[in-house]
This record gives structure tokens, C-alpha cells and sequence, in this order.
């Protein structure tokens, strides 16, 4: 069975553990900004995902590359919007863009990114 299938049926049983909805269960695994989520919700979510054996790492690793497809749509979706870019602006974009996320990065969390 392919991890897909073991995050699809790990939904359902922590939805059925917890008594909420798997579309709640879904959102507070994947930490989504702006959900009506209590921390004792999220506390009995979490909870019930470590007590059935969620694949954490495989949901870490899902979690960074939406943030990197996101990152890379918007880029994306930027240059595609200058079109009359030449190979070096697009690249001096992406490079400005990368360093604008390292630079927010740092400021957020001087700690963990110097």
C-alpha cells in the first residue's frame, strides 16, 4: 500500500478516534493557518495520530513540498507575467526571490536559520 493510501486511511481512523470531521483532522495535522481549531482539538488530534502510528516523517516531507510548490507557482506565475523577460532578468528574479525567503526566514527564527 502506498503512503497516499496509508495518510487516506489514517484520516479515517484518526476522524473516527477523535469523533471530528476528517476534513478538521486533515487541517489540524497539516497545521493550516486560520482553522477553527482549539488547542485541546488539535491536543486530541495529534494525540490519536501518535497513538495509531502516523508516518510523521512522511508528513513533514508532504508539508515542505507544498511550500516549495507553492513558492515555485508563484514565481511562476510572476515571470510568466513578463513575459518580455529576458533569461537573465528571470534568473536575477528567482535568485531575488530566494534571498527574500532566506532574509524573512532569518527574521522569523534567528535561532533556527542564522
Amino acid at each position: 500500500m502506498g503512503t497516499s493510501r496509508k495518510i487516506a486511511g489514517m484520516l479515517e481512523r484518526i476522524a473516527g478516534e477523535t469523533g471530528f470531521p476528517k476534513e478538521l483532522v486533515r487541517e489540524i495535522l497539516l497545521e493550516t493557518p486560520h482553522i477553527e481549531a482549539t488547542k485541546e482539538q488539535r491536543d486530541i488530534v495529534f494525540s490519536a495520530a501518535r497513538k495509531l502510528g502516523l508516518d510523521f516523517e512522511a508528513l513533514r516531507i508532504g508539508k515542505r513540498l507544498t511550500a516549495r510548490r507553492e513558492a515555485v507557482e508563484e514565481i511562476y506565475k510572476y515571470v510568466e507575467n513578463h513575459p518580455e523577460w529576458s533569461r537573465a532578468e528571470i534568473l536575477d528574479y528567482i535568485r531575488y526571490s530566494a534571498e527574500l525567503m532566506k532574509r524573512v526566514q532569518r527574521r522569523a527564527l534567528p535561532d533556527f536559520f542564522p
